[in-house]
């Protein structure tokens, strides 16, 4: 009885989920055919990538537990006070990794610009993390900040995150700390 309410509840849930991403996909689309071929200030561009993180990382869930679109805002909070150019990428530092969306819906919608430095920021499948992926990464100075706060805020949790698996804690730990020291280096 118990797993057949949990079944009902996990469907419902999932209903509820569909309906979200299709109201998403409605709004991307809405916002695409207004934005095209407009020049977007920074303030806008800024409140617009923050809906759509939200949007897009709806019913996303780290490995605490915890919603996923925390540790985005936590990421864009921590390069705030570099201006909103940076806060609008830390905004969408995942979208492409971690959501369908595109790296051409971010040029629809923000410009070419926001699109290479989402572009610089969004690891490839495949792609060799520090020989590859970072190197690519450290030739722009907005994703390398990013990058450094995203790495920043997951060192954070580590302690957090060694309660559930110490060994994979350890190991992601050693890796943002080699990041973090690589990218405020140089």
């Amino acid at each position: 009885m118990a797993r057949m309410g949990k079944t009902l509840c996990q469907t419902a849930i999932a209903s509820d989920l569909l309906v979200s991403v299709m109201a998403m996909r409605s709004l991307v689309e809405n916002m695409k055919e207004e934005n095209k071929g407009k020049m977007v200030n920074s303030s806008t561009q800024l409140s617009l990538a923050r809906e759509l993180a939200f949007a897009q990382h709806e019913g996303q869930y780290d490995k605490l537990g915890q919603p996923y679109i925390f540790h985005v805002e936590s990421v864009a909070k921590g390069v705030a006070h570099l201006g909103a150019e940076y806060e609008t990428i830390a905004w969408l530092h995942d979208i492409v990794e971690d959501t369908d969306t595109t790296l051409d819906d971010i040029e629809l919608q923000f410009g070419a610009r926001v699109r290479r430095e989402v572009d610089a920021i969004t690891q490839r499948p495949n792609e060799a993390y520090f020989e590859t992926y970072i190197a690519r990464l450290k030739q722009s100075k907005i994703a390398k900040q990013v990058k450094f706060a995203d790495a920043s805020h997951n060192l954070v949790r580590i302690p957090a995150f060694q309660a559930i698996d110490p060994d994979k804690a350890k190991a992601i730990e050693v890796k943002y700390r080699a990041l973090c020291a690589d990218l405020k280096h140089k």
